[in-house]
């Protein structure tokens, strides 16, 4: 074993030192910029045996960065509107709702929006959408979901490309949404498509 019970755990963080001093060699990567101790030698032997043995496990991807890097690539992709896909005969609401639920995140939330319309509901919706802190206690949402065209917004967070046009205004539309089979624990989907729901109930 790399530790016995009787080292300390001063002795297991200059082991955990050595290991990131073997592994990245701050020195060489920063150079003039900042000059790190080189660990003793008794844990750099401790490092060295480690990384020798495979006893240094990485972290998995993270799949969620991954969904978001995805998330950027789709903005070059044209916007598949719910019209275009031809997928309602009728006028029922909560087929629509299911449908728009399993697109994808860009499909999702501009069709959501435009359903809002749809149903006249948008209105009612809109202060909501445009506050941060409303979002976060409705949604469980980091951003707002629409942001002034002319405003500056986190680029990586919202479609640049595409903005979601009412009554000659132009938005910012976040891209992120999480499917309820995603590993994340934040499923804001769901509270926004209950909101729109209960809004056109009583519409």
């Amino acid at each position: 074993m790399l530790f016995t019970k009787q080292q300390n755990n001063e002795d297991i963080q200059e082991t955990m030192k050595a290991i990131c001093y073997r592994l990245y060699n701050p020195n060489d990567i920063m150079k003039s910029y900042v000059q790190i101790k080189q660990p003793k030698e008794e844990f750099l032997k401790r490092a060295d045996e480690a990384i020798k043995r495979n006893w240094i496990n990485y972290l998995p991807e993270n799949s969620e960065v991954i969904s978001e890097t995805e998330e950027i690539v789709e903005e070059e992709k044209e916007l598949t509107t719910v019209k275009d896909l031809n997928i309602f005969d009728d006028n029922d609401f909560e087929k629509k709702l299911d449908v728009i639920n399993n697109l994808n995140n860009k499909e999702f939330i501009f069709n959501l929006l435009n359903l809002s319309v749809e149903y006249e509901i948008f209105d009612k919706l809109f202060p909501i959408l445009i506050d941060e802190y409303l979002c976060k206690e409705y949604f469980m949402q980091n951003y707002p979901v629409l942001v002034d065209s002319k405003k500056n917004i986190d680029k990586l967070r919202y479609y640049n490309k595409n903005l979601f046009e009412y009554k000659g205004k132009s938005y910012y539309v976040t891209n992120d949404w999480y499917k309820n089979t995603s590993k994340n624990t934040r499923k804001n989907r769901t509270p926004f498509i209950s909101m729109i729901r209960e809004m056109i109930q009583e519409s």
